[in-house]
């Protein structure tokens, strides 16, 4: 079937359609050899997204091949498959369907079977209109069959330049972009993932999944500890705090954002909370790790008290250079780098204190972009940061004294990576041999790491603990989700609420200024208030586990205790 340069022209005029010159009985493309085409590809649906960009290509050869005065359409139809990856018979089925639809009528969608999980709404399809076209697609998500044919053309036109000295890679992504009529950003994107990959059609499927809400967007640090202790009410009145006592709770202060059932559990679950169940309830108590840890931090600490060594609180805050009193929940406790999502540039102040006060010269600032709904900054980046400095205050706190701080990621690198049966089996070998272990290599890799284990906790170390070890002082960590027990939060928060309060340019360099006046407003005094603080904080926490003991067993002689994995799930 050949054009002539009367319906050439006429398509030209109007690049959205072919014009009313084709008559109804648009004829109908012969079956072609299809050896002659490219390797026959298994069966797929061709949906929308391809379909388009299967009639611009159509579109743009058509353009090219104005000057000729014949166009042979079988040919051209190779041509197009070769090009895009896509199968023959497909080519043609699409571009009739277009040359049928002289009136810009949506490119239908492949019938599919209807299955369970499918909606019943019926897809809105994309219009053909170009200008249209164009501007609906600037943001819409390339599929992967469309980045497959990105990649089949990228591929073909390479082959065509083959004998050329030099390609210009800039100007065919031009080409690619005009003739797919996809944007130059998202086929560059594409053709560097390719390039990246170098291997024939494997890209990768947009991202379809859904956002899930993380817990800190809703629940910070401070709603956290908030909860912790409306469990720890009940149990201090020898009430046994059940799930539905708790929300009634949450959901009647004002103060706590409201939250899903099923968010909660998330929450439960990162406190360390497990369900101990009756007969007829089930009572919040806290795992026994987190029970043990707490108790050992308390008699550890009171014990260096009475040694009369000095204890110095470390903790970073984090501030956003645009906070202002306009902002809310200015007088929180939680003042550390807990995750925040507000996007811009923000301070990240390390320091630490004692009862007499900020150590001079110890603050260290690092400012940092935060990006939208980051959940993690904590990378390996501010890691080694907190090394050095961490490594520098050491010279500038007194002999033989305690350094208490939370388990924060980067306060808790490992000294030496330990087996776990993750590990190649090969590998745990190697390390248990390099520990001077006896190893027969000819057993299971279960009997391999229970040799690990026993030998796990002289190897089991802290960077920053050795460290400070090198120097005769002892690192103390924080339970999880403590704050409370940290008086440099009370700090911080004061120094926070003053930024805020004094903040109206929003320069970083103000803003850093701001936070220096704000330390030198904490005094001696207020430091000796602080750890005052914390030690009635301790006695609460002390007394709670055995008021539990006492409670759970005094309820019923048969009581099971279960895992929470299933509680917990969504």
């Amino acid at each position: 079937m050949n054009l002539s340069n009367k319906e050439i022209n006429s398509l030209l005029l109007n690049k959205s359609a072919i014009t009313e010159n084709y008559n109804s009985a648009t004829p109908v493309v012969q079956n072609l050899d299809l050896k002659s085409s490219v390797k026959k590809k298994k069966e797929r649906i061709i949906e929308s997204g391809v379909k388009i960009m299967i009639i611009n290509l159509y579109k743009s050869k058509i353009m090219e091949m104005q000057n000729q005065s014949n166009i042979n359409y079988d040919d051209l139809m190779v041509t197009l498959s070769k090009c895009s990856g896509i199968k023959l018979r497909s080519i043609i089925e699409v571009v009739n369907e277009y040359r049928v639809s002289k009136q810009l009528k949506p490119v239908k969608l492949p019938e599919r079977k209807s299955t369970a999980t499918e909606n019943s709404a019926t897809p809105v399809v994309q219009n053909l209109d170009l200008k249209s076209s164009i501007n609906k697609r600037k943001e819409r998500i390339i599929e992967s069959g469309e980045k497959i044919m990105i990649i089949n053309l990228y591929k073909s036109k390479i082959m065509e330049m083959q004998n050329q000295s030099n390609i210009n890679y800039d100007d065919l992504m031009v080409t690619l972009s005009k003739e797919t009529e996809i944007s130059l950003r998202s086929i560059t994107e594409i053709v560097n993932e390719y390039r990246e990959s170098k291997k024939i059609g494997h890209v990768k499927s947009p991202d379809r999944k859904r956002n899930r809400p993380i817990i800190d967007d809703k629940i910070d640090e401070f709603n956290k500890i908030a909860i912790r202790k409306k469990i720890h009410a009940f149990w201090l009145k020898r009430e046994i705090p059940t799930l539905p006592k708790i929300l009634q709770v949450i959901k009647n202060d004002p103060d706590l954002p409201n939250i899903s059932q099923s968010h909660f559990y998330r929450v439960l679950k990162e406190l360390n909370f497990k369900f101990t169940k009756r007969k007829q309830d089930r009572a919040l108590t806290e795992t026994e790790d987190l029970v043990v840890w707490r108790q050992n931090y308390i008699k550890d600490i009171r014990r260096y008290r009475s040694e009369g060594r000095i204890i110095y609180y470390l903790d970073e805050m984090s501030i956003n250079v645009d906070d202002c009193i306009g902002d809310t929940l200015i007088n929180r406790l939680s003042t550390g780098p807990k995750n925040p999502t507000a996007e811009g540039e923000c301070l990240l102040a390390f320091h630490i204190g004692s009862i007499e006060g900020f150590v001079d010269g110890c603050l260290m600032c690092y400012n940092y972009k935060q990006k939208k709904n980051a959940t993690n900054y904590c990378d390996e980046f501010i890691s080694n940061i907190f090394y050095d400095w961490f490594c520098g205050v050491l010279p500038r706190l007194k002999d033989n004294c305690i350094i208490v701080m939370d388990n924060i990621s980067y306060h808790s690198l490992k000294k030496e990576p330990i087996p776990t049966m993750d590990w190649k089996k090969e590998n745990i070998i190697k390390w248990l041999v390099s520990k001077n272990c006896v190893v027969d290599k000819s057993i299971i890799k279960h009997l391999l790491m229970e040799k690990v284990n026993e030998i796990k906790p002289f190897h089991d170390k802290y960077l920053i603990d050795e460290e400070a070890l090198k120097v005769n002082k002892v690192v103390l960590r924080l339970p999880p989700h403590h704050d409370e027990l940290n008086p440099i939060e009370l700090a911080w928060s004061m120094v926070k609420s003053h930024v805020k309060q004094h903040n109206t340019t929003c320069k970083l360099s103000d803003v850093k200024k701001l936070l220096s006046d704000g330390i030198q407003r904490i005094t001696p005094e207020m430091w000796a208030n602080f750890v005052s603080h914390t030690f009635t904080e301790e006695d609460k926490l002390y007394k709670i586990d055995f008021i539990v003991d006492e409670i759970l067993d005094s309820v019923s002689d048969q009581i099971q205790t279960r895992d929470t994995s299933s509680d917990f799930s969504d």
